[in-house]
């Protein structure tokens, strides 16, 4: 007569062990790569949200007097740095040819990933001669 055999041998509890560590190292590193993946969403939000402001801010100065062209390195502030590493922040403006009464102001802030690529979030606007009253 023949015995029923109950538990698990050892060449199955192996196996599943080992099938059991593939699944949780895959698991772990799509984890890992989605925490990174989130982490250079949420700099190049903030860096569209740093350029954004500065270039409103810009706008409105050129507002009461048109810019020169040049190109200014402009400070982060340190909440800024501290989001964005290696960060540099500039503003470049230019003004087309034969055309006094228009500027073109560019805001450009680069950074370093993760990983030490480059990256880089630019906007550019436009400012106009303000008009004076009665000349129209």
């Amino acid at each position: 007569m023949r015995r029923k055999r109950t538990g698990a041998s050892l060449v199955e509890v192996t196996v599943a062990a080992v099938i059991c560590a593939a699944l949780l190292s895959t698991v772990l590193k799509s984890a890992a790569l989605v925490g990174r993946q989130r982490r250079e969403t949420l700099r190049h939000t903030v860096a569209q949200q740093i350029v954004a402001n500065q270039l409103e801010i810009e706008t409105v100065r050129a507002r009461r007097a048109l810019p020169a062209e040049d190109e200014t390195a402009i400070a982060l502030e340190p909440s800024q740095a501290a989001c964005l590493p290696a960060a540099s922040m500039t503003k470049i403006v230019r003004r087309p040819e034969g055309d006094l009464a228009t500027a073109r102001i560019e805001i450009v802030l680069s950074w370093q990933t993760d990983a030490g690529n480059p990256a880089s979030e630019q906007l550019t606007g436009w400012a106009f001669q303000p008009r004076r009253r009665g000349s129209e």
